[in-house]
């Protein structure tokens, strides 16, 4: 079973751009990931360019040609439409209006353009947290 998380960012208009994660979307794994390797709002957008995927890794991009679904190279994270072939139009990022709440799976992961950081909350929580390497890494997998 998996514990899905929404990965996206807060834009300086306040619209949210995100994107759907199916695996370990909780804070000791995806967290600890995002605060670790995406900590600025290009390698942000760069990650969620590619649309939902399947499990987040440390590499947005495939170093060589080999990267699918079936045979991933380690450490690359895994796309519907790229690494899978799914459908774009189901996959994309999706744009969010500033009373939206980008909050609809178990962990939610904002990066806040304005602030230049991570925010996260779990669905029982009201409030945004701010994320760091050592928020994430307190946190165990049935929070």
């Amino acid at each position: 079973m998996g514990t899905r998380s929404i990965i996206g960012l807060k834009n300086i208009d306040g619209t949210y751009e995100t994107v759907y994660c199916h695996w370990d979307g909780y804070p000791s794994h995806n967290g600890l990931i995002l605060a670790k390797n995406y900590t600025t709002e290009a390698l942000v957008r760069d990650l969620i360019s590619f649309g939902d995927m399947s499990s987040l890794k440390a590499l947005a991009r495939p170093k060589g040609v080999s990267h699918t679904y079936d045979s991933s190279e380690p450490g690359v994270t895994i796309y519907y439409h790229r690494d899978r072939g799914e459908s774009w139009e189901n996959t994309k990022p999706k744009i969010l209006a500033t009373d939206e709440d980008p909050h609809q799976e178990e962990y939610c992961y904002i990066w806040d353009c304005p602030a230049g950081h991570w925010l996260f909350k779990g669905h029982r929580e009201k409030e945004f947290k701010k994320l760091t390497e050592e928020s994430a890494a307190q946190w165990g997998d049935d929070e």
